[in-house]
């Protein structure tokens, strides 16, 4: 994962992000969804409807 730098030295990997679309979107949240979003630091792309239930997800 290629990590970049802004000027104020702050670290991002924005540009993994930048590459997800909107027919990415998960047909339903699972844990295993929820835990990379946070373990492996991979974005997910979700409906207005199901982000009710993926914060829920999240301990």
């Amino acid at each position: 994962m290629p990590m970049h730098a802004c000027s104020d030295g702050t670290v991002h990997n924005f540009d993994n992000y930048m590459n997800i679309r909107a027919v990415d979107m998960l047909p339903a949240i699972q844990a295993d969804s929820v835990n990379a979003v946070f373990t492996q630091e991979l974005g997910v792309v979700i409906g207005e409807t199901q982000l009710e239930d993926f914060l829920s997800q999240i301990s």
